[in-house]
Order: C-alpha cells, then structure tokens, then sequence
C-alpha cells in the first residue's frame, strides 16, 4: 500500500519533463537478444506418428496380456479384485478400460502442457 508522502514524491516524479534516455548500449542490447532469437531454428513437432503408434502398440500388448492372463488358471491374483467387482470383467471390457484410462491419461497431460 502507498502511504501519503510517498505519493507526494510519486506526483513530483512524474510531473517532472527530464526524457527518459536508456543506458548506453541497452538498444544495441536488445537488439542483438532479438536478433539471435529470431536465428534460432522452430522448435520440433510433437511426433503425433510416433505417439499415436506408441497408443496403439500398447493397446496391442496389453489386449495380448490380458489375453494370456484370461487363460491362465490362476486364483492369486484375480482374489484381490473380487471385492471392487472388476474379476468378472471380460476380454474386451479390460482392453476397452485400458484404452479409455491411456487416452484419458495422455489427454490431460497433453491438455496440462498446452496452456
């Protein structure tokens, strides 16, 4: 908060008709910042080919797994899941929940970084 004299020397200052005149090599300064900004290359594209494979690939794998897994005559680890009602899912409900969980996950990382 400004207190009362310093608004004093505040309208003294600004009543004042001195030209402001940068320093010494200031202009020179930032001249040669907006030159060399302007040399540097574009930054890189998002490698949206390589992300939407990446997606994919892991669709592929984790469907394969599942798959395997489904096959496999194991109690250990599907008792876990009896009581959150998720091991009575089937091949497609795990990669349908897998696909939209991946999606949703680099959606909202993508959506955090374009702000």
């Amino acid at each position: 908060m400004i207190r009362e004299p310093d608004m004093d020397d505040l309208d003294r200052i600004l009543a004042n008709d001195e030209t402001l005149v940068p320093s010494s090599g200031f202009a020179a300064g930032v001249m040669d910042v907006v030159r060399n900004a302007a040399d540097e290359p574009p930054p890189l594209a998002f490698p949206w080919w390589r992300f939407i494979v990446g997606v994919l690939g892991c669709i592929v794998w984790s469907g394969a797994a599942i798959s395997v897994l489904g096959q496999l005559d194991v109690r250990g680890p599907a008792d876990p899941l009896a009581p959150i009602g998720l091991s009575g899912l089937s091949f497609a409900q795990w990669t349908l929940t897998i696909v939209i969980v991946t999606i949703a996950a680099c959606g909202l990382r993508f959506l955090r970084h374009h702000r």
